[in-house]
């Protein structure tokens, strides 16, 4: 009897200690649901708004006054409303949370929110209320729409482009293509997507490029630009240059590759040096034919004219004077004759050795006042028709700068042969130049030059500092070399 007083006893004081702690909590909820910065509200079974907090308030852009008493119809448009009820009755049916993680747009808002249901039991465990809880996730959903656009801006510009695009991640397979790789390398797209960049090359290239992809993955220093080989389905290799880049996709490193197709630009390049080369063998022909037809046919009548002028023998004094200034006229038009003929195709090219040639060249130069000196080294001097006349055009073209421009003292001509290398140097002690305002005229002359070579398979090398005079150095590999020469400014 005392034991069971005793536990009535017991069971009162719990009661009021729990029913004590109800209390609290009642009071201290409306101060919880404040410090919340999402918003808080409370519905009946049908979905009657019976309580929100001020986040609600500031979500919905209205006061308690027009949320609470609210039913969803109120508050929302038809179908999102009829959405929502069902929600709230599926939470009080079956008891279970019900997370909405697909956003959602506020009326009158420019608010994206995520919704959280979750029952609320009286006493006796039965369901009377739901609460929920409304994240803001504009933030999130903006940027989420400004990445779509850009995938779908960047796949837009992609697929359209006229360079084929790769990405590929480690090891190496590639996880985007666009159609245009599909079309240089003779795959599908889903072929291309189960393939390693390694096979897109043969095992040299492979190697060479795979290099590069992993040096370029661990931030190592790797050419951004660079030509390669690539290797088609058929078993055809394309000449492609290849730019590529470090980048992310989805959140890994990557390597992105733009490849471009060079076949047709060197086809051109080969037909443009094929048809300048064409030209300048014409222009050398020409003058040839004009240099010929001046000293065998017109110099041959001047000569005529003036032995028969010569022969002439007048009564009178001033017949003499005139006969004179006669055969002074026509010796000037001989030499002058003379001298284009030897401008235009200078015979000694023909006839004798390179060194010979650019040494009479030195010597009609001197003329000029500047002390010019040619020296050669090594042998056998080049036998080439078409580099014999390269390499006395440059030298012709150099001098001439150097006497028009330069104000030079001193010019040095240098032929240096070694193993089949023909390296001409012709520096003087002039003013020098700033190679970047290079005059138009002078330009052009450079760009002579320049061609030349190219035709030649050589390159030309400047340069020139103001005050301290200008070197032009031309190169020529030896024939059949497979050595690809640069201009170098």
């Amino acid at each position: 009897m005392i034991r069971a007083s005793r536990q009535r006893a017991d069971n009162e004081r719990a009661r009021r200690r729990a029913e004590q702690a109800l209390a609290e909590s009642a009071r201290e909820y409306p101060l919880l649901a404040e410090s919340l910065p999402d918003a808080l509200f409370i519905t009946d079974r049908s979905g009657l708004v019976c309580f929100v907090n001020s986040a609600a308030c500031r979500f919905f852009r209205r006061p308690v006054s027009a949320l609470v008493g609210k039913r969803q119809t109120d508050l929302f448009p038809q179908p999102v409303a009829r959405q929502h009820t069902r929600a709230i009755q599926k939470v009080c049916r079956t008891g279970q949370p019900h997370i909405k993680m697909e956003p959602e747009r506020l009326p009158g808002t420019d608010l994206w929110i995520e919704t959280r249901l979750q029952p609320i039991r009286n006493r006796r465990g039965r369901i009377t209320h739901v609460l929920g809880l409304a994240r803001d996730i504009s933030a999130r959903v903006k940027a989420e729409s400004a990445l779509r656009e850009s995938e779908e801006n960047f796949r837009a510009m992609a697929e359209n482009g006229i360079d084929a695009i790769l990405i590929a991640v480690p090891p190496g397979h590639q996880v985007f293509v666009n159609r245009r790789l599909a079309e240089l390398t003779g795959y599908s797209i889903r072929e291309l997507h189960r393939m390693h960049i390694s096979r897109l090359a043969r095992p040299p290239e492979a190697r060479r490029v795979l290099d590069m992809f992993r040096r370029r993955l661990r931030g190592e220093e790797a050419p951004q630009r660079y030509e390669a080989m690539i290797l088609r389905k058929d078993g055809r290799e394309t000449p492609v240059e290849v730019s590529a880049t470090r980048t992310l996709w989805q959140g890994r490193a990557a390597v992105m590759a733009i490849v471009r197709d060079v076949a047709v630009q060197r086809r051109l390049a080969e037909e443009r040096r094929r048809l300048a080369s064409r030209l300048i063998e014409i222009q050398e022909r020409e003058r040839r034919l004009i240099s010929s037809a001046l000293h065998d046919h017109l110099g041959q009548i001047l000569t005529l004219a003036r032995l028969e002028m010569g022969a002439v023998q007048p009564a009178r004094r001033d017949s003499i004077l005139h006969r004179q200034k006669a055969l002074l006229r026509l010796d000037e038009a001989l030499a002058t004759v003379r001298n284009l003929a030897t401008s235009l195709r200078p015979p000694i090219l023909d006839d004798l050795d390179l060194e010979t040639a650019l040494e009479d060249l030195a010597g009609q130069f001197g003329d000029s006042g500047i002390d010019i000196r040619f020296s050669h080294r090594g042998r056998p001097s080049p036998q080439s028709r078409q580099i014999k006349t390269c390499l006395y055009r440059v030298t012709q073209e150099a001098l001439t700068n150097v006497v028009r421009h330069a104000q030079a003292t001193r010019v040095r001509i240098h032929l240096d042969v070694r193993a089949g290398t023909t390296r001409l140097t012709i520096r003087d002690d002039g003013k020098g130049f700033d190679q970047a305002a290079i005059p138009e005229s002078q330009g052009i002359g450079l760009a002579g030059m320049r061609e030349r070579l190219r035709l030649c398979r050589g390159r030309l090398e400047i340069r020139s500092v103001k005050g301290r005079g200008t070197g032009v150095v031309a190169v020529i590999p030896p024939p059949g070399s497979r050595v690809i020469l640069e201009d170098i400014r």
